[in-house]
């Protein structure tokens, strides 16, 4: 790929990704809403535009790190501090400096994940949290598509655009191993809010003569249910060692 299609593909990349994360204003506001924080300092990795903790702009002190300098201009605008920053490196900030670290959807972006949630381990005080999310490549009615040759891309309009050769997620994630992830990395789940995520069946699904039986299935699955039921895991976790 010669070097201008290359950068015709990153400003495609960023203005669809860029649309698709401001349409999640308050996605997180739950999560800060759940935690013993007040007027705390909270540092959100791979920030975007800054909308998921709208409802809480007033209460904290929100610092954004991002690589794309269009998503910070709107995350100032939505009253972030920001710090471009390459996630691939160490973050620019002194050991145990905030109270909430955030890697939302930002570990299946990176090459080493189990750098960054390190670091963010690092930057994290002793009584504070990290808030955790990625998405569930493997949730049933994706694991089906993929039986019939779609590929492990999501089904939302903005990663049709790819194939399996240029898609911008590189690591994909099981409840299992994203547990075994934060473990590595000096961390405890808390408190386990993947069940937000909660996958709908789709309509021609919900026919009334398969509800039954589809709640039948749910419930034989159940030990299973982040897996096969959820679009994404969501954790809040806590330092387990010093």
């Amino acid at each position: 790929m010669s070097a201008s299609n290359e950068a015709d593909r990153h400003r495609t990349y960023t203005r669809v990704s860029l649309a698709a994360d401001a349409k999640r204003v308050g996605r997180l506001n739950v999560v800060l809403d759940l935690l013993e924080v007040e007027n705390g300092r909270v540092l959100d990795i791979g920030c975007g535009p800054g909308v998921q903790f709208c409802g809480h702009a007033g209460n904290h002190r929100f610092t954004g790190v991002d690589i794309s300098a269009k998503a910070l201009k709107h995350a100032r605008e939505n009253g972030y501090e920001t710090v471009m920053c390459d996630l691939a490196r160490s973050l620019p900030f002194a050991d145990q400096q905030f109270d909430v670290v955030v890697l939302s959807d930002i570990l299946e972006h990176l090459v080493d994940p189990l750098a960054l949630i390190k670091e963010a381990w690092r930057v994290l005080r002793l009584d504070g949290y990290a808030v955790v999310s990625v998405p569930n490549h493997f949730y049933l009615l994706n694991r089906l598509r993929i039986l019939r040759g779609s590929g492990i891309i999501l089904p939302w309009a903005n990663h049709q655009e790819y194939e399996d050769w240029n898609y911008f997620h590189m690591r994909f994630f099981r409840w299992k191993s994203l547990c075994s992830l934060l473990d590595r990395s000096g961390f405890a789940i808390e408190e386990d809010l993947t069940g937000a995520f909660f996958a709908p069946f789709p309509r021609p699904l919900a026919l009334p003569v398969l509800r039954h039986c589809l709640a039948a299935i749910r419930s034989l699955t159940r030990f299973r249910w982040r897996d096969l039921w959820c679009l994404h895991f969501l954790v809040v976790c806590r330092r387990c060692r010093v």
